[in-house]
């Protein structure tokens, strides 16, 4: 084969295109490189910028793990550092959480009162004859939380789950599973503080002690002439606290405005009513009689003031203020006086007597010489104050028609712990025609023996009078209606003993409640029936439980005043 030359002209071009191509080799690998040097600059100068903003550091690149994310994302979190990352996903509402979830302040508690008791033929816990048939129920099963957002707010729920236990169909029965329900916000200036929402009013001192801290088994008679939550605004301050702040605990005021329809417990449950507006329609158009299903009428106003003479309760070296139902465990000698007003012009719910100071209807039940009924073991709930007429008739309940039926309360107290013997006493009077005079007195005595560290014995001994003019509400026949009259008119004498495991967080309470009075009915024969025996025993087990972050410990928090 002839072998082919290749001329000049070719090998010039073969050696060109050579060159060219190993010239080019170089640059396709290198961009890359120089593309990651440059976002690692490009990020590194982006750290360092963001550090600068939020004043921190800004850490060495590091070009060969670096993935860049969008300068947008750290904008925003650079300037608001609430902002959830983009690993987060929530609906809207829970978008914007706190910046440092672990320093927030949560509190899980909750309360289990289990509580056995019998009584004598005429209490509705008894089968017509004396402590013959022992009753065993949860008295309060309570779950709740607190919630301490920053140092000046927060917000409570408090959940009364013995309601929850169906006695019937239908949500009427439950009353409400709501205790409580409110949030506030205070600030150094007086140590002023305000609450909203569903609230413990602030008339009555033994409302102002949560039933865990309950001394006697029980709270007087007369404070059930009043509602103890109502939905409204409260505001209280330390009005000594400019002027000295060793006198800060002194002297605390209350002021509360509300709708007076009370709470869970008080057969209201504080539930959105307007739209069954007009007062006197259901749902379905239909008229009814009931004192509870009405729109607001009239706002209710509650007043108090609190003065501590001697000074406020001590935790350690801390003052924190008079705590409900502490008084007991002082060491040092300590009194707190107060007073209080309330009223409304027009009463929007009928507060009645609880079960435990409630008698039979002496046309349904036996009294003493009367015989067994078959229908004996009813009872008739017997109001202590009216509600505004809404059925145009006189109703058992309610005021007259046509009359106005306001309220105007008044109480006055004191409570302490003197020389190692716990006291208090009350003395209130309810006015105006939903008030029907009732006048009520409670005194407590006892003496707290300390055994061990957490446990204490405390013998006590209660006295409590309630009278007013009940008339015929009660299921009484022929009375005079006034207070005046021995058949309207109730005296209990409590003998108790307590026993705290570990103070008020475990306890057992034992109680028998002896009838005094001359608290009677008439047949309808008019004649008198013997006086009713309604004598009581009663046991409680309590224990209460907190779980989660202190409350109380930030500035201004203050929580000292009540525990739910």
């Amino acid at each position: 084969m002839k072998a082919k030359y290749v001329s000049k002209a070719q090998w010039l071009g073969y050696m060109t295109a050579a060159i060219l191509i190993a010239s080019l080799e170089p640059s396709f690998a290198e961009p890359k490189k120089t593309a990651t040097k440059k976002a690692a600059q490009r990020a590194a100068n982006d750290t360092k910028s963001e550090a600068a903003v939020e004043g921190k550091a800004a850490p060495t690149a590091q070009p060969t793990t670096l993935s860049a994310s969008p300068r947008v994302l750290h904008s925003a979190l650079a300037e608001d550092p609430s902002l959830t990352h983009e690993g987060d996903v929530f609906p809207v509402g829970y978008a914007n959480r706190p910046a440092k979830p672990e320093e927030e302040k949560l509190s899980i508690f909750g309360r289990v009162m289990f509580r056995a008791m019998t009584g004598q033929q005429d209490s509705p816990y008894s089968h017509g004859n004396d402590f013959d048939n022992p009753d065993f129920n949860f008295r309060r099963l309570r779950l709740g939380a607190i919630y301490q957002g920053s140092k000046n707010w927060g917000a409570l729920i408090h959940l009364r789950l013995e309601n929850a236990m169906n006695v019937g169909p239908g949500v009427a029965p439950n009353r409400g599973l709501i205790q409580e329900a409110n949030l506030w916000y205070q600030w150094d200036f007086m140590r002023t503080k305000i609450t909203a929402g569903m609230i413990n009013q602030p008339f009555a001192r033994e409302y102002q002690v949560s039933s865990a801290n309950l001394v006697n088994i029980e709270r007087g008679m007369v404070n059930d002439a009043l509602q103890q939550f109502d939905n409204g605004i409260q505001i209280n301050f330390n009005p000594l606290r400019e002027f000295d702040k060793k006198l800060d605990r002194y002297v605390t005021v209350y002021g509360m405005i509300g709708t007076g329809g009370g709470g869970g417990g008080d057969f209201n449950g504080g539930r959105r009513v307007d739209l069954y507006a007009p007062i006197n329609l259901t749902s379905s158009g239909a008229t009814t009689n009931n004192p509870n299903a009405s729109t607001p009428i009239s706002p209710f106003f509650y007043g108090r003031i609190n003065i501590n003479p001697l000074g406020a309760m001590q935790r350690g070296n801390k003052e924190v203020g008079w705590v409900e139902g502490e008084e007991m465990f002082l060491t040092e000698n300590k009194i707190s006086f107060g007073a209080a007003l309330a009223g409304t012009n027009e009463t929007r719910i009928t507060n009645s007597i609880r079960p435990e100071y409630q008698t039979r209807a002496p046309t349904v039940a036996p009294f003493s010489g009367a015989a067994i009924a078959t229908n004996a073991f009813q009872f008739v709930p017997m109001p202590i104050t009216l509600s505004s007429n809404t059925s145009g008739t006189n109703s058992v309940g309610q005021c007259a028609p046509g009359v106005q039926c306001s309220l105007l309360a008044q109480t006055y107290d004191v409570k302490g712990n003197l020389l190692g013997f716990y006291f208090d006493a009350q003395y209130s009077y309810f006015g105006g025609a939903a008030g029907q005079n009732v006048t009520g007195v409670t005194a407590t005595l006892g003496r707290n023996f300390h055994i061990s560290k957490g446990m204490w014995i405390m013998p006590l001994i209660r006295y409590d009078f309630m009278k007013g003019n009940f008339g015929n509400a009660m299921g009484h026949y022929n009375t005079s209606g006034l207070s005046s009259d021995p058949s309207n008119q109730i005296t209990k004498l409590w003998a108790g003993l307590n026993f705290y495991i570990d103070k008020n967080l475990a306890k057992i309470q034992i109680a028998y409640a002896k009838t005094l009075n001359n608290y009677q009915g008439y047949d309808n024969g008019g004649n008198a029936l013997a006086p009713y025996k309604q004598d009581m025993i009663i046991v409680n087990a309590v224990t209460s439980f907190w779980t989660g972050a202190q409350i109380a410990d930030k500035p201004n928090a203050d929580l000292s005043g009540r525990q739910p």
